[in-house]
């Protein structure tokens, strides 16, 4: 997860916004143009149970989100949610 907030501030970075999904950040997109450098490697948008982080973003701040083991809302011990945030 610090990783991909790491990946997450060097888009903004380099093309001066968020982006619009973790997409953005594994692939050439509209957002990024075509002939972009990924950022992240696809692998690195997925939790440890394999599963696409969650994102979120405001234009000036942003959340990612794993849902944990069972992939649902809530939980506890492997089930618990993780939730981080950035500028």
């Amino acid at each position: 997860m610090q990783q991909l907030k790491a990946d997450i501030e060097q888009f903004q970075l380099r093309y001066n916004s968020l982006p619009n999904s973790l997409e953005d950040l594994t692939a050439c997109t509209e957002n990024t143009g075509q002939g972009c450098l990924p950022i992240s490697s696809k692998e690195a948008v997925l939790d440890a149970w394999e599963t696409p982080f969650q994102y979120s973003a405001n234009g000036r701040s942003y959340q990612i989100k794993s849902l944990g083991a069972d992939k649902r809302e809530g939980g506890d011990g492997a089930d618990y949610d993780l939730t981080a945030e950035g500028p």
